[in-house]
């Protein structure tokens, strides 16, 4: 009934008192005029505030979500566009540089997030980026395009710090089988680095057939990284 006149409230007016007890702005037009109806509005009153408190903390975790993949994105392209130039940025001629091992370990957290976010809010596999160096199908792409020839196309010596490839590799992984249910796999793999683009910047390489037995080894893995590309709407030469 209405505050001031005891009078009953109408029907839009018991729309209005919902409305306002729902979204707790508690302007008190109106009261609840029996016990039940008392009870009912606080239990409203009660519902209202989670409802708007959970929508709000969603939308502020999904925008979170959203800007982190794009800064895991521009963080692995500062490193080169695609992964012959990741490759390549890092030698220094004789050997890989500490910082270029640093780069990579401090990725490899990032990247494990950015799967759970995924999980914990698929809405955010439908934000896009507008560039291949924001997206982030793009840069994990470039990313196993560098880790393949840097942990099976070089000699042993040549490598750099398996302590710092290889969790990258494990997270790289990580993410393709956790966002695996959202992107179907490619009937193809992906193409690799081939190894005459290190050859001409001067790193030292093992057999061709060596390096191509290794590309065989892990061809589910490159289909996943294509089936990744196509999902966010780039072809297998973005990140390539």
């Amino acid at each position: 009934m209405r505050a001031q006149t005891q009078q009953p409230a109408d029907g839009w007016a018991r729309v209005y008192f919902t409305g306002y007890t729902l979204f707790t702005l508690g302007t008190g037009d109106y009261v609840p005029g029996t016990a039940w109806t008392q009870v009912a509005t606080t239990l409203a009153a009660l519902t209202g505030l989670f409802v708007v408190t959970l929508s709000i903390t969603y939308f502020v975790q999904v925008v979170q979500a959203v800007v982190h993949k794009r800064e895991v994105a521009q963080h692995i392209h500062t490193l080169g566009r695609d992964g012959a130039d990741i490759v390549v940025g890092g030698w220094t001629g004789e050997r890989f540089s500490p910082m270029f091992d640093q780069h990579l370990v401090s990725l490899t957290a990032p990247l494990l997030r950015l799967a759970e976010q995924h999980v914990a809010y698929p809405i955010v596999q439908y934000f896009h980026a507008p560039s291949p160096r924001k997206a982030p199908a793009c840069a994990v792409a470039a990313l196993d395009d560098a880790l393949l020839p840097l942990r099976y196309a070089l000699p042993a010596d040549a490598r750099p710090d398996p302590s710092a490839t290889g969790p990258l590799w494990l997270a790289v992984g990580q993410v393709l089988r956790t966002l695996r249910p959202f992107f179907p796999a490619a009937v193809r793999e992906k193409p690799e680095v081939p190894l005459s683009a290190l050859r001409r910047a001067g790193l030292p390489t093992v057999d061709e057939a060596e390096y191509r037995g290794a590309v065989r080894d892990h061809a589910e893995r490159r289909r996943l990284l294509r089936g990744f590309l196509s999902s966010d709407g780039w072809d297998s030469r973005h990140g390539a």
